[in-house]
């Protein structure tokens, strides 16, 4: 082995020495090690809470399968039974949503689920006129249930128009 070769050998030693130490020197200390430690509990629960979401995707249409573009910017809820969660997206002039529980596209964790069509409001003062019956706008009466499985989902939703004379 030749002389410079044996002395790149060496200092790559060095470097990786002297690495360790200023590594391990960072770790000395109660305080400091506890951060360390509390950083990675936190980036191992982040990848994990994000884990396991699943597409959910689908349409709500009135009794007859047809569209019901006065439904568009309206949001759709899936809430979770147990009440840990709840997910929701918004629909467009064909009725077609994507659901989504942090940001967009990220999915929806498996489950059962009350689904709901809270109705949108125009300003802070002031819903929308009423477009389907109302029992569909709060997850305590819709009677709308799905179950999220570990797999691409697609839910149609019929719900009934709100009968003429109760806007």
């Amino acid at each position: 082995m030749s002389s410079n070769a044996l002395t790149a050998r060496a200092n790559a030693a060095l470097v990786n020495k002297n690495t360790f130490i200023c590594l391990f020197s960072l770790t000395k200390g109660p305080i400091t090690r506890a951060r360390i430690g509390l950083a990675w509990a936190l980036v191992f629960l982040a990848g994990c809470l994000r884990s396991g979401y699943y597409p959910v995707s689908g349409r709500v249409v009135d009794k007859e399968g047809k569209e019901i573009p006065e439904l568009e910017g309206w949001q759709i809820v899936f809430s979770m039974e147990d009440g840990i969660t709840s997910s929701e997206g918004e629909l467009r002039a064909d009725g077609r949503f994507e659901a989504f529980t942090f940001r967009p596209r990220d999915g929806v964790p498996p489950g059962d689920y009350r689904v709901y069509i809270p109705r949108r409001y125009l300003d802070p003062e002031r819903a929308a006129p009423a477009v389907i019956e109302p029992m569909y706008e709060h997850p305590d009466t819709s009677p709308l249930r799905v179950t999220v499985e570990p797999k691409r989902n697609y839910f149609e939703f019929q719900v009934e128009r709100v009968r003429p004379g109760r806007r």
